[in-house]
């Protein structure tokens, strides 16, 4: 009996004594700050992939009224491009957390989870383990400092982009990139506030009417898939894009 009793004591020491596991990353890819998200920053769509055989637009071609200057806007279910200035002066649209001008949508996104990022704990002692984990059940939604966004499919046709013909029909449609896939894989740069993605679009011909005759079809003959790269660039930063794969965003 008082062996056992050295042993237990021996066992509880070896207990107390154990090394502190490291982290366990349980965080999945594309886990992006929100504070990526702030401030003006530039805005450009250019075609980046279209078959070479159709004439409703080519490789480089960009938005007809150029590169816009917009601020993000982080709603629960949505992430919003928004124009950063008036083209009415007087137009008050501020936003009611900031007090900032935000215009007209230019570009949308869902947001599929917004979240922090933290050790998981014992819910009971609140013990702190080592798995660093996606918590999004101890935030408000516009308290949590991380989100996840579905970059698939840009929500918002931006009608300055292919509109030479305004018959054209214009629909988003999801466009996945893989990791391995060095064209098209998207950039997130916080550092340099840059980020690039790429988006697909279905582009389907209008008509065009002539006096005296039918309405005929133009820009070929049925739907055509483009890509186009949706660029942030660096907050009013200096590389922008977007593409029929679309995009790249830079801040200013």
């Amino acid at each position: 009996m008082h062996r056992l009793m050295k042993l237990s004591a021996f066992a509880v020491l070896l207990w107390g004594c154990a090394e502190q596991q490291p982290a366990v990353n349980r965080v999945e890819a594309y886990a992006l700050p929100k504070t990526l998200f702030t401030g003006e920053w530039f805005y450009q769509q250019t075609v980046v992939d279209t078959p070479g055989t159709k004439t409703v637009t080519f490789e480089g071609e960009t938005a007809f009224m150029g590169t816009h200057r917009i601020r993000w806007d982080v709603q629960e279910k949505y992430l919003y491009a928004r124009a950063a200035y008036e083209k009415v002066e007087g137009g008050k649209n501020q936003s009611q957390d900031t007090g900032e001008y935000m215009g007209e949508i230019v570009g949308a996104w869902a947001i599929s989870s917004q979240f922090d990022i933290k050790r998981g704990y014992n819910p009971t002692t609140g013990e702190e383990n080592n798995v660093l984990e996606e918590n999004a059940s101890d935030c408000k939604w516009y308290d949590c400092k991380y989100m996840r966004v579905d970059w698939s499919r840009n929500l918002a046709i931006d009608f300055y982009f292919l509109d030479w013909d305004e018959s054209i029909k214009k629909e988003a449609i999801p466009f996945y990139v893989q990791d391995n896939d060095p064209k098209f894989k998207p950039i997130f740069d916080q550092s340099a506030g840059y980020i690039d993605i790429t988006t697909a679009m279905a582009v389907a011909p209008g008509e065009v009417y002539f006096p005296g005759w039918v309405a005929s079809p133009t820009a070929g003959c049925s739907a055509r898939r483009t890509r186009a790269a949706t660029r942030r660039s660096s907050r009013c930063g200096t590389r922008s894009g977007v593409g029929t794969r679309t995009g790249t965003t830079s801040r200013g």
